[in-house]
């Protein structure tokens, strides 16, 4: 499944908000709770660090991927309706 964060849209880069906030969401949610069990395994106790620092992980992630569709030239990008 591909997920369009930005396309193009009377020859412009367009930004899928909805689609971004999602895709935010989710890699930030996947990779709080990845940091905090590998975390929670090799110490055996909970700590709110390790949970933000994968949210930070997470949230840049998507961040990173929305600067590279931003910097894709036009003619590459797919077709927003």
């Amino acid at each position: 499944m591909k997920v369009v964060i930005v396309g193009q849209k009377n020859g412009k880069h367009k930004v899928n908000w909805l689609n971004y906030f999602v895709l935010t969401f989710c890699c930030a949610l996947v990779e709080g709770l990845g940091v905090f069990a590998v975390f929670y395994c090799l110490s055996g106790r909970w700590s709110h660090g390790a949970v933000l620092y994968g949210i930070f992980i997470g949230v840049g992630t998507a961040a990173v991927g929305l600067i590279h569709g931003l910097m894709t030239p036009i003619q590459k990008l797919q077709p927003l309706i």
